[in-house]
């Protein structure tokens, strides 16, 4: 399967985390979401808000979950535990 569209009508973003800045870092509020299909199992892509605004980078394939985990934890300083 090749990575979905992030505007796929088949699809929907459903809520996994709110990470909050870990200790000793002011700042930013992410909010993460995987793709799920209407009808059918989730799928590894993932996307997130920064601030309440779409961050354009999203994770796609086997390894997605620890990408998106280390780069919000390395660009944000925030902790996401889904």
């Amino acid at each position: 399967m090749s990575k979905p569209s992030v505007n796929d009508p088949n699809m929907r973003w459903a809520l996994l985390d709110v990470g909050r800045p870990t200790f000793g870092y002011d700042g930013d509020y992410v909010v993460l979401y995987q793709q799920v299909p209407l009808t059918g199992k989730k799928i590894e892509h993932y996307r997130f808000s920064v601030n309440d605004k779409w961050h354009r980078k999203t994770f796609y394939g086997e390894t997605a979950w620890h990408d998106v985990e280390r780069y919000i934890l390395d660009h944000y300083h925030v902790d996401i535990t889904a």
